[in-house]
Parts: structure tokens; C-alpha cells; sequence
């Protein structure tokens, strides 16, 4: 392969070998981006589905359990934003309905910031995707 090149270049040694490795170089940054981007977008998905068990659990406060609560609040622990972390510690001191609803306000509008970022056939509309 070294000798075609080679031969279409002129016996330029070292143009083939920097062309070599600028493709090298390409291919690795590229594949470097995309698991990058399958690796945020699966962790977007994780939050959104943790963030929604969380909102159902809350929405039905009186009737679910204080353990399966605590559960799914634990498992939202690694995804919540300062804002909603702190608002999550006011409402486990304080558990009327006024902190709820507010906890539940910027649980949605994290929701809705995720989703945004959400860049797939799936979950946005074709005119978005392009």
C-alpha cells in the first residue's frame, strides 16, 4: 500500500506518512466523540428515567410507602443539580404540600433542560433533529 501511494505522490515519503497519520489521527478523535456522546446521552436517559420514578413517587406522596421514597430520592442523588439537591434537603425537613410543589416546579423544569439536550430520532420531532 506504502509503494501506491508512494508512486501516486511522487516517492514523497514523508506526504504519504503524514497523510497516514492525520487519517490515523482522524478516525481516533472521531471515535473518541461518538462514545462520548453515547456516553452522555445514555446518563441523560438514566436521569430522566430516575427523575420521573422520582416525580410519580412524590405525586403520590400519601399513598406510597416512606422506604420506596427514600429509595427513589436516593437514586436521584447522582443526578441532581445543586438547586434541586438543596430544595430535596429542605423537603425532607419540611414535607407540606407548598415544599413539595416547589421541589416537583424544578424537578420539571430539569426534566424539560435534559430533554433538551436530548439529540435522537426518538424523543425529539424530525424538524428538531435536523
Amino acid at each position: 500500500m506504502l509503494e501506491i501511494l508512494s508512486k501516486v505522490f511522487g516517492g514523497n515519503l514523508f506526504l504519504v506518512i503524514l497523510i497516514v497519520i492525520c487519517a490515523w489521527i482522524y478516525k481516533e478523535v472521531r471515535s473518541s466523540l461518538i462514545e462520548v456522546g453515547k456516553q452522555n446521552s445514555e446518563r441523560i436517559d438514566k436521569a430522566l428515567l430516575t427523575y420521573g420514578e422520582l416525580e410519580t413517587a412524590l405525586l403520590q406522596y400519601e399513598n406510597t410507602s416512606t422506604v420506596d421514597l427514600s429509595q427513589k430520592i436516593a437514586n436521584a442523588y447522582p443526578f441532581l443539580n445543586k438547586d434541586l439537591l438543596k430544595k430535596l434537603y429542605l423537603l425532607r425537613t419540611m414535607t407540606d404540600e407548598n415544599s413539595i410543589s416547589e421541589f416537583l416546579l424544578g424537578l420539571k423544569t430539569e426534566i424539560m433542560r435534559l430533554k433538551s439536550l436530548q439529540r435522537d430520532l426518538v424523543s425529539t420531532k424530525p424538524s428538531e433533529y435536523l
